[in-house]
């Protein structure tokens, strides 16, 4: 994505980890990530980050939060599959930079999925075992 790389070289953005230990700090709680995202098409450009029943938004560049709401975690998060740091590690190797990493079912390919996407290449990582099922 290149609004990615324009933003990027403009001032530094925070890390998906960063943006989720900041939302965790806020909270008070160590929750589990179910989907993190950045919106850098918005002013200000921030992350996105779902846990806990929470919609965090952590702003890009400085880590300011400035949106918190109720969200109420969807059913498929309750299934058993790698936590978010594993999937994290799994989709860095194979895409260098993720811009957004959500837990996903895929109802019609009957898969419970963390689905990886930077610019226009995406992965899904099996939730449960980690292994890599689709690239495009």
């Amino acid at each position: 994505m290149v609004g990615l790389w324009l933003v990027a070289f403009a001032s530094p953005l925070l890390h998906i980890e960063q943006a989720v230990k900041l939302a965790q700090n806020h909270l008070g709680q160590p929750y589990e990530p179910y989907k993190v995202e950045f919106k850098l098409d918005k002013s200000p450009p921030y992350l996105e980050v779902r846990l806990g029943g929470w919609e965090i938004w952590v702003e890009a560049r400085t880590g300011q939060i400035f949106r918190v709401r109720p969200k109420p975690p969807p059913p498929h998060t309750r299934e058993a599959h790698l936590p978010f740091s594993q999937a994290l590690q799994l989709a860095t190797a194979s895409l260098g930079t993720v811009e957004k990493l959500e837990l996903k079912p895929k109802p019609k390919e009957r898969l419970l999925v963390w689905e990886a996407k930077t610019g226009r290449r995406e992965i899904w990582i099996e939730a449960r075992t980690g292994q890599i099922v689709l690239r495009r």
